[in-house]
């Protein structure tokens, strides 16, 4: 019989090792989206959305005021849509860390170069300019921009994110119903129509590799799978420009292994059978 409840507990234990995608042998990961308001129809703010539950984790006010632009690596580098505008470097709970970026010097046009969301590759940062339908990189201080490809008549896309897996961007229309695929240098890999159009934070989710983004106006984050399919859909803090997903470490609670791990003693000592130990009462 004690054999029975000892391995019930054991069972208990490797049960709650296996829940949230936790390993018994240490941390694994969980996701955070971090996106930036649409400083035109809302707060000037970057929230930071735990994808578990879909709740705002914590938000932080700008120093700038048109901060949409942001990368997400050990820091958060922040950037203003305008040339003249400035950018901010910040911690990942939000706090400055006293470095700024001056603008981007990219002219022309009515508003010059128009950057409203960005992406990394660890090594540099890659910007879509809304205002001429290029994609930029720049070095991980948002300097030196380059231009790597255009596509002429196709001003009308916002957000943008990099996809490790093919060394590709990928970019979601917003005067445009669709999003697309392209190589560093411009070939057009893949595309798919969402159903929307004003699509912006658009993100790559590192542990599945699926696509998330905002659609205005309705508050809501879409996810589609690479091919295009609909996966669902979920609240969003405010209508957003920019937006970038990071995978973070979710340590395993300490209390909860030792109350899994004194349950299963206790189990094992009431459970034995009485004769097994003569002098026990």
């Amino acid at each position: 019989m004690y054999r029975v409840k000892v391995r019930f507990a054991v069972c208990l234990f490797l049960i709650w090792g296996s829940t949230s995608g936790r390993s018994v042998s240490g941390s694994t990961l969980s996701t955070e989206f971090y996106v930036t308001g649409n400083y035109e129809s809302g707060p000037t703010q970057t929230y930071v959305v735990d994808m578990d539950d879909f709740t705002v984790d914590r938000q932080w006010a700008w120093q700038n005021s048109q901060e949409a632009a942001i990368a997400v690596l050990d820091t958060v580098k922040q950037h203003g849509v305008f040339h003249p505008d400035l950018g901010t470097e910040y911690t990942l709970a939000g706090q400055p860390t006293g470095t700024t970026y001056p603008g981007h010097g990219l002219t022309g046009g009515q508003f010059g170069r128009r950057f409203y969301d960005a992406t990394t590759d660890g090594n540099h940062i890659y910007a879509w300019d809304y205002e001429f339908g290029s994609a930029f990189r720049f070095d991980l201080n948002w300097s030196n921009p380059v231009e790597l490809f255009n596509v002429p008549g196709q001003a009308d896309f916002m957000g943008i994110t990099y996809d490790p897996t093919n060394d590709s961007l990928w970019v979601s229309g917003w005067d445009l119903q669709t999003i697309r695929n392209y190589t560093l240098g411009g070939v057009l890999l893949s595309s798919f129509d969402p159903g929307s159009m004003l699509n912006s934070a658009l993100a790559l989710n590192p542990l599945d590799g699926t696509l998330w983004f905002s659609a205005f106006g309705t508050s809501q984050f879409q996810n589609f799978s690479k091919s295009g399919t609909f996966l669902g859909s979920e609240a969003a803090p405010a209508d957003l420009f920019g937006g970038e997903i990071v995978a973070v470490p979710e340590p395993r609670p300490l209390l909860s292994l030792l109350v899994i791990l004194f349950s299963t003693v206790i189990l094992f000592r009431v459970s034995k059978p009485m004769g097994l130990r003569p002098n026990s009462i």
